[in-house]
């Protein structure tokens, strides 16, 4: 278990107080995919709300000293023209695949896909 002094980033200048941190405990788990890498999970204890995501940039503190590894990266944004010239962004988040072709937008499969995992394959 972890105890952080988490900044407030609400600034309310009411007359209400807000303090200038927040204190959360918990334990440090690994990120789902879908959250950035500058970010970290900590547990909550409520199975409604399993863990809350908290910037590192914005820890005061913390009751035992957190080393920071970057992870290497599950995902890949490639730039593919069509052939009207149109220029589509394909992204491999993990196993999923998107694109921003109309194509992909009804198939989910598209030839921008195809060729970007074909590349993939061929890179060491």
């Amino acid at each position: 278990m972890i105890t952080l002094q988490v900044r407030n980033n609400i600034n309310n200048r009411g007359s209400a107080y807000i303090p200038d941190v927040s204190v959360f405990t918990g334990a440090i788990i690994p990120n789902p995919n879908w959250i950035a890498s500058d970010s970290l999970c900590l547990t909550t204890g409520e199975p409604w709300f399993p863990f809350r995501i908290i910037k590192k940039s914005e820890i005061v503190s913390s009751s035992i000293p957190i080393e920071y590894t970057p992870l290497k990266s599950n995902s890949n944004v490639f730039m593919a023209r069509g052939t009207k010239g149109n220029q589509y962004t394909i992204t491999r988040q993990g196993t999923q695949w998107s694109c921003t072709c109309v194509g992909f937008g009804f198939r989910k499969d598209c030839k921008h896909i195809n060729a970007a995992k074909k590349l993939l394959d061929k890179s060491p």
